[in-house]
């Protein structure tokens, strides 16, 4: 669309262009490609202070700032050329349809509703152990067999809604202008099992809060939560949380690093929880790199995590790392796999047991995620996962293997 438009627009006035004005605009058309858009606003507002009627600098000082998220300036520029007699009618018409592209893209309120439905099978239900004896000191210790390793089926849902708000003006930030936006977001899931039921989950989440984006440079939001549990037939527990985080683009556009903290005060409802009443803490950095061909990308992150609760045996420290791969198999099907190892130290002894609790977790997930395209689903996407849980404790109690394997449907409205 933007392309096309400026290619027609090159003929207009064209005795003006000279070859430092060409040499000028051949580096602020490098700079934008690079995605440089600060630099390449400023040079394109330059080459327009010495030769304003350049309607073609002005059209891609358009393309610029509507990359950079600036619709005001956009539709101001566009409209220019668009009132100028001299723009030729056929220019015209492609600058009218980008004008309708920026109209579309800078409407303030943007609603998204979204909902996904699917079956999980589950080998371990409740994370318990395969058998229900273990040695402590001065004896053993026989656990009940509900608390062994259970297996069931089960269904979800998850529906929710967005809400994203896009101030009209951007913001300074450095060389650059950052568009400001306010993301609010509400959602349901429920896990209901067929036979565990006093494993059966609902979670109430509602979280809203400020992000900036300087288009191909970086982006940061803070987001506030809160997170209602229920467990079984009885409310579980009450999540607070701030979630800041800022994501940086390098300049080939392939990679973005992430730094991201979150802050998590946790208030659980039944007796038997209210040791673990605290706050968790996690902070890291992740990095997203997309490989040539761009049908490939990975993932890979480190995040260390504390957990301060109300009795020690539920505070521990630990950390966790992640790698994980998406192939682009064909335009509608993208196939993944994600593998992480997550330890953890616990920083109170475990009653029956005398000492305190140390973990090593692994857990290995493939799935494949198709794009309907034809049909009575058209516009819904199907994805089927697979994930293997392997935790190790110094403790054998808490030893457990699960597999897990689930199908949904999905669609974003």
């Amino acid at each position: 669309m933007a392309s096309s438009t400026i290619a027609l627009a090159a003929e207009s006035h064209p005795a003006e262009s000279t070859p430092d004005t060409r040499f000028a605009f051949e580096l602020a058309m490098q700079d934008r490609d690079d995605g440089n858009l600060g630099a390449a606003i400023e040079a394109f507002k330059s080459v327009l202070q010495t030769h304003p009627n350049l309607n073609r600098v002005r059209l891609e000082l358009a393309v610029a700032y509507y990359q950079a998220l600036d619709f005001l300036r956009a539709r101001e520029e566009a409209e220019a050329v668009l009132h100028d007699p001299a723009t030729p009618e056929e220019v015209k018409a492609r600058v009218q349809a980008f004008l309708d592209q920026v109209e579309t893209a800078s409407r303030p309120h943007k609603f998204t509703p979204y909902i996904s439905i699917g079956t999980l099978y589950d080998s371990n239900v409740n994370a318990g152990p395969d058998n229900g004896t273990f040695p402590i000191p001065g004896g053993t210790i026989t656990l009940i067999p509900e608390a062994t390793e259970r297996r069931d089926g089960a269904l979800n849902l998850n529906v929710g809604i967005t809400h994203r708000y896009l101030f009209p003006e951007t913001v300074a930030a450095g060389r650059d202008r950052a568009a400001l936006l306010w993301l609010s977001q509400a959602s349901l899931y429920t896990l209901q099992h067929f036979e565990e039921n006093d494993r059966n989950l609902d979670i109430a989440t509602l979280s809203t809060g400020p992000s900036w984006i300087v288009a191909r440079r970086w982006r940061a939001r803070a987001n506030l939560g809160i997170n209602h549990l229920r467990l079984g037939s009885s409310r579980y527990a009450v999540y607070y949380s701030l979630n800041p985080a800022v994501t940086w683009s390098l300049r080939n556009q392939r990679t973005e690093l992430t730094a991201d903290l979150l802050v998590q005060k946790q208030d659980y409802f039944r007796s038997a929880e209210q040791g673990r009443d605290g706050t968790y803490t996690l902070a890291g950095f992740a990095a997203d790199h997309l490989l040539r061909g761009e049908k490939l990308s990975t993932h890979v992150a480190l995040r260390g995590f504390n957990m301060s609760a109300d009795a020690e045996r539920f505070s521990y420290d630990g950390g966790e790392f992640v790698f994980g791969v998406n192939w682009l198999a064909s335009e509608n099907t993208t196939l993944y796999g994600r593998v992480a190892r997550r330890w953890t130290d616990y920083d109170g002894a475990e009653p029956a047991f005398a000492r305190a609790r140390e973990d090593e977790q692994d857990r290995i997930s493939v799935g494949v995620t198709h794009s309907l395209s034809q049909g009575p689903l058209a516009g819904w996407m199907v994805r089927g996962t697979v994930t293997h849980t392997d935790n190790r404790s110094n403790l054998g109690v808490y030893d457990f293997a699960r597999d897990q394997v689930g199908i949904t449907l999905e669609r974003t409205f």
